[in-house]
């Protein structure tokens, strides 16, 4: 047990082995066994704690209270690897080292804290369109697609309308792909049962025209803009009867208008209950 203490006090005392550190090269510390790759990580580190910046007060108040609450190595690479994140906004990183140096919590507890500080200053990030190509491993390659969710979609379905053997759908999908593109298939038209969904503590200020842009949950799973719909409606894309639902917050559907049968009202009302998926 006292060789595990030693070890633990040993491993609190990182500001005072990056102190030493920022006098030497990764190539000194690779010399005294360390992997270069690890040295190279203490070097960036020790030049974050004892280099220049732009923010010499709290740079030294931080590396300052990090050594009086024993820090370990571990957890300044952690609070680090944070601030790395918000470095382009000027002063952020060295507020949030400072933040999370004094935060009086667990490893987790202050990853978290980090991560949480991180998403408030530069948000999350919007995905881009593109095509991705992974590097070959075992023969086998990756290839991911990302576009707007009404292409992808509409591509789904056009896939999931090919003829493909009783194969898990991923594979399934697959097949159905390769199959596509060999035929010189484009994407199908898809076809929509439209029923608008008013909720009863909205129907009035929905009636009367007011808020921003309206979002509709489409029966696929993905959402449209209310200039989306109109579109589609002029399109053809909306079929010849649009349905208009009416439903309570709490009891659920509450009437179907423009329905000519009580089974197909009940069903449609059912389908449409759920838009979108209720877990995202």
């Amino acid at each position: 047990m006292k060789n595990y203490k030693a070890f633990t006090l040993h491993y609190r005392q990182a500001v005072s082995a990056l102190r030493d550190m920022a006098e030497l090269s990764p190539y000194d510390m690779a010399a005294d066994g360390w992997a270069l790759s690890t040295a190279k990580k203490f070097s960036k580190l020790a030049d974050v704690f004892f280099g220049s910046t732009n923010s010499p007060r709290l740079q030294r108040e931080s590396v300052a209270l990090a050594e009086e609450r024993g820090l370990s190595m571990e957890r300044l690479q952690m609070i680090d690897g944070h601030a790395q994140k918000v470095k382009k906004q000027r002063g952020a990183a060295w507020k949030l080292r400072a933040e999370l140096i004094a935060h009086e919590g667990t490893y987790e507890e202050v990853n978290a804290l980090g991560n949480q500080r991180v998403d408030e200053l530069i948000g999350e990030k919007p995905k881009e369109k593109g095509v991705r190509v992974g590097r070959p491993k075992n023969g086998m390659v990756t290839m991911s697609i990302t576009d707007t969710q009404r292409r992808i979609i509409d591509f789904e379905k056009t896939l999931d309308a090919i003829e493909t053997t009783s194969e898990p759908r991923s594979k399934a999908l697959l097949e159905a792909f390769w199959k596509h593109i060999d035929g010189g298939g484009g994407v199908i038209k898809p076809e929509y049962r439209t029923v608008i969904a008013i909720g009863l503590d909205q129907s009035a200020t929905i009636l009367r025209g007011e808020g921003d842009e309206s979002i509709i949950g489409v029966s696929d799973g993905t959402t449209m803009t209310g200039a989306e719909i109109v579109n589609l409606a002029m399109s053809g894309a909306l079929g010849d009867k649009i349905y208009a639902g009416l439903f309570h917050p709490t009891a659920g559907p509450v009437n179907l208008y423009e329905a000519r049968f009580a089974s197909g009202k009940q069903r449609i009302l059912a389908m449409a209950e759920n838009l979108v998926c209720p877990w995202p």
